[in-house]
């Protein structure tokens, strides 16, 4: 009744939030019973929505899983005991999809590579890395879907930021998976190549071509403050607040937010502090000198306490060269 309720049309619409939750709860007693004969003949049972994924270090794939087709010797079909399961159950075998994948190949599940470990197919990194260099070069990058009109065609369209950091946001999950399962030493210095691309999005994005001026803040308790005194002071700073119709002041500008997401990690600003944003100042300026597209028509504003820590982001913006450097140091 559940699964009827939330169908349109006997099919759960894609991109629902309750899909997941309602494919496992439907799925549920058929997974038991999968796991049974899985265990029974030696093999291990993994699904993602409608993906099952079997897998066995004996020499011979177990026959109540799946068999080689007579017809072709490298096409591979449902052996008879996992097929009495499923079609009891009311599922049907998409048979197109059901392939066998050895050692020694290239093992992929949902789109990931899992020989050795969990990764990226290499051509997918490739991709989005080259997304991310034409966005900073020219302001914009482009992908390729499937459309269907009557005919399923591969065509080029333009790709949106969020999408790209979605992408990108994927392999980044999984490289931070594989830091806690690989010696830390060494997936520091991979993983420190491989979020440049992500870092250089993100300084695109958030600052470079900033909508609306920037303030960075030297920590997070600040932003509280700034923001409460711009709101308090805002018929004075009309370039920093305005007031909408019912006389309630609005920020005219972004307060960069601190927070344990990715954007933090990736930046290196974390929960700030001198070190970290003098870093910062360092990597903005490498990464924002080699962007093509037009941009820093906003500026980004760094604020900080007048202290010990001070000299050391005044040295940093002293790197600034007037008219190219993004960075201008105010007295």
């Amino acid at each position: 009744m559940l699964a009827q309720i939330a169908c349109d049309g006997s099919a759960l619409p894609q991109g629902s939030p309750c899909s997941p939750v309602i494919s496992n709860l439907v799925a549920n007693v058929l997974d038991m019973r999968i796991v049974r004969l899985a265990a029974t003949v030696g093999c291990r049972y993994s699904r993602y929505a409608d993906d099952l994924t079997f897998s066995t270090n004996q020499k011979s794939f177990p026959r109540e899983i799946a068999v080689p087709s007579e017809d072709d010797q490298h096409a591979w079909l449902l052996g008879n005991d996992l097929h009495r399961i499923i079609i009891q159950f009311n599922f049907k075998v998409n048979s197109r999809k059901t392939r066998m994948q050895h050692r020694d190949s290239r093992q992929e599940v949902t789109g990931l590579v899992v020989n050795r470990k969990i990764n990226i197919r290499q051509e997918y990194r490739h991709n989005v890395r080259a997304m991310v260099h034409r966005l900073c070069s020219t302001g914009s990058f482009q992908v390729y879907e499937h459309i269907t009109k009557g005919v399923t065609t591969l065509e080029k369209r333009d790709g949106s930021l969020d999408e790209l950091q979605g992408r990108l946001g994927f392999i980044d999950s999984i490289d931070q998976y594989n830091n806690t399962v690989v010696n830390e030493e060494e997936s520091k210095n991979r993983l420190s190549t491989k979020r440049l691309t992500y870092r250089k999005f993100f300084n695109y994005r958030d600052f470079y071509t900033a909508t609306t001026p920037v303030i960075l803040c030297e920590g997070k308790s600040d932003n509280v403050g700034i923001k409460h005194a711009i709101l308090h002071f805002a018929a004075d700073f009309p370039d920093l607040a305005e007031f909408d119709k019912d006389g309630t002041p609005h920020l005219k500008v972004c307060v960069y937010r601190y927070s344990h997401s990715s954007r933090g990690r990736i930046l290196g600003l974390k929960d700030g502090g001198c070190g970290p944003i003098t870093r910062f100042i360092g990597n903005y300026k490498k990464d924002t000198d080699k962007f093509g597209t037009p941009g820093l028509q906003n500026p980004l504003i760094i604020l900080f306490d007048d202290d010990s820590g001070a000299d050391v982001i005044c040295e940093a913006s002293k790197l600034a060269r007037p008219g190219k450097n993004p960075i201008q140091r105010t007295e």
